[in-house]
């Protein structure tokens, strides 16, 4: 078994460093004025903000002509239906192929909403924006004892960059004060609202989107809290023990039984938390439905929002819609 497991590791290394001569190849090659590389959450979802942008620059007036759209094999299919959703035309690629280096090393233009990969190298005539994808309201960067060690890359990445996307002043300062940015960014940082907002004001969007769901004749109050249950060690990450999830299902089954028939409660848990409750009980509490629609298309169905120190809150007063903190 230890030999199997070794001869894996090799072979992973192996694929890793072909890979990698790859990508020195590329580099060498003229970089495309027209072509578009973007990823999102390092291609392990495609996130509102990325989307949304690959469908803006669909626009004629942009003379894009190819979109290049990372993502991992896990995620192919979603990210598939997503794009034949909202009617996007890119060329899906896989995250760390061959493929995906020739559009890195070569794209004139590249969206994130986090980081690239550390190996990845910024070449003369390529233009980063950088999204985001949240609003820095907690402990993060160098403000976090358990992520100092680890914001190497972050920072680089957002240095590399030559437009960070921001919300006002304040996020501006949050950012460049976490990953220590003052003085060493060259870049921009653009101060506009994040695209994926602009859904708030679609009323037509929001009904028939409501319709689809069946929820047109309910009051719905989506509910969507920060994962706690992590931290980092020396020995990775921990996840949620079931002390925690035995008190969620007991708060839900509460929340349950004094809901009436013509409300829901819909829930979005962080991902390291998605699925372990047991709610399959409940009548008036559901989990979040399983279409291929972006998060804050269904945010924007709901009356009202629950959430915690989560940076959703920021988005939804967007809607002018009730919050519970």
């Amino acid at each position: 078994m230890k030999l199997k497991s070794k001869m894996k590791k090799y072979i992973d290394q192996a694929k890793r460093a072909i890979l990698q001569s790859y990508y020195c190849h590329y580099l060498n090659k003229p970089i495309n004025k027209s072509t578009v590389f973007m990823e999102s959450r390092n291609g392990n979802i495609v996130a509102d903000n990325i989307l949304i942008l690959a469908k803006e620059m669909q626009n004629p007036e942009y003379k894009i002509k190819k979109i290049y759209l990372a993502v991992k094999k896990d995620y192919w299919e979603t990210a598939k239906k997503l794009c034949e959703t909202y009617h996007i035309q890119v060329n899906l690629i896989p995250n760390s192929s061959r493929q995906y280096y020739r559009a890195f090393a070569t794209a004139k233009y590249l969206f994130t909403d986090t980081t690239f990969s550390y190996n990845f190298v910024k070449r003369d005539g390529q233009i980063i924006v950088n999204t985001w994808h949240g609003t820095p309201i907690k402990a993060m960067g160098k403000f976090n004892e358990n992520e100092r060690f680890d914001i190497g890359n972050v920072q680089r990445s957002f240095v590399m960059s030559d437009f960070i996307l921001c919300q006002g002043d304040c996020i501006k300062e949050r950012l460049s004060e976490a990953y220590m940015l003052k003085n060493i960014f060259p870049g921009k940082f653009l101060m506009s609202g994040f695209p994926r907002n602009s859904i708030f004001s679609n009323t037509e969007q929001r009904e028939a989107l409501r319709k689809l769901l069946g929820w047109e004749n309910k009051s719905v109050c989506i509910y969507m809290p920060t994962f706690r249950g992590m931290s980092c060690q020396n020995t990775g990450r921990v996840p949620a023990n079931e002390e925690q999830i035995k008190y969620i299902e007991t708060s839900l089954i509460e929340l349950d039984q004094k809901l009436t028939d013509n409300q829901l409660l819909v829930i979005k848990f962080h991902p390291f938390l998605s699925g372990k409750c047991n709610i399959k009980d409940l009548q008036h509490v559901v989990y979040w439905p399983d279409v291929p629609y972006l998060t804050y298309d269904i945010l924007n169905c709901a009356d009202a929002l629950i959430t915690d120190y989560s940076s959703v809150m920021y988005d939804f007063v967007n809607a002018n819609r009730k919050i519970i903190l």
